[in-house]
């Protein structure tokens, strides 16, 4: 695969991974607090879903195959996905780290910046 064809790939992905995100987050929080769900177990509550996950997949792989239907392997990493980075702006809103003021960094100097708060 070039290079253009995995941005773009990679791109759709996106969209198409926050319209579930939105879809998703509808169930489980307000439209005036999206990180509701989240509020009550802090980072330990991204750790335990991302764990739960990674436990879907890991089975999904070892068993060559799903008993849900519709919560398949491309399910589970987009979850896993989606997990991060939900748990990337909970991070940024508790340290007070708007996304604009990061938007021009390089990834190395945005990681850079999130361990030395």
């Amino acid at each position: 695969m070039k290079t253009k064809q995995l941005k773009d790939t990679i791109e759709t992905l996106f969209k198409r991974d926050m319209e579930v995100m939105v879809a998703k987050n509808h169930d489980y929080s307000s439209e005036e607090d999206a990180l509701e769900n989240f509020r009550d177990w802090g980072l330990t509550g991204f750790a335990v879903r991302i764990g739960d996950k990674y436990k879907r997949l890991k089975n999904i792989i070892q068993k060559g195959g799903n008993a849900v239907q519709g919560e398949g392997l491309q399910d589970a990493l987009l979850d896993i996905g989606v997990y991060c980075y939900l748990a990337r702006v909970f991070l940024m809103e508790r340290k007070g780290t708007p996304l604009k003021d990061t938007s021009k960094m390089t990834a190395t100097e945005l990681i850079q910046s999130e361990e030395n708060k």
